[in-house]
């Protein structure tokens, strides 16, 4: 399996806005989030799709979003140790709501571009 790291490090994990994020565990486990990064040789947001699939381990093992017009991704850590990526996502849902916080490892990461919106 192939894991992006190097994909990873140029994104920017802090206060990025996410659009959606999804857990599925069938029938292959993975975690889905659609993010907007901003380009400033743009001077637009490029939308991105990362999947972490091949979940070895995840919680909370379902998500609790239903509306993502505030929420945003406040910190990601991760890290690799042997063929697992191990990874700590805290998003936060907008002013005054509560926050999410995700752990998980998984063998996979894929990073797609999806759009780009000026």
């Amino acid at each position: 399996m192939k894991i992006d790291f190097i994909g990873l490090e140029i994104i920017t994990f802090h206060d990025l806005p996410l659009n959606k994020l999804s857990i599925e565990l069938e029938p292959s486990p993975e975690l889905v989030i659609d993010i907007s990064e901003f380009d400033e040789e743009i001077n637009g947001y490029i939308e991105k799709r990362i999947i972490f699939g091949n979940i070895e381990s995840i919680n909370p093992k379902s998500d609790s979003f239903k509306d993502y017009s505030d929420s945003e991704i406040y910190s990601f850590d991760y890290f690799l140790k042997g063929s697992l990526f191990y990874g700590k996502m805290i998003c936060l849902k907008g002013f005054g709501k509560p926050t999410i916080e995700i752990e998980f490892s998984c063998r996979s990461v894929t990073i797609n571009e999806i759009t780009q919106v000026k």
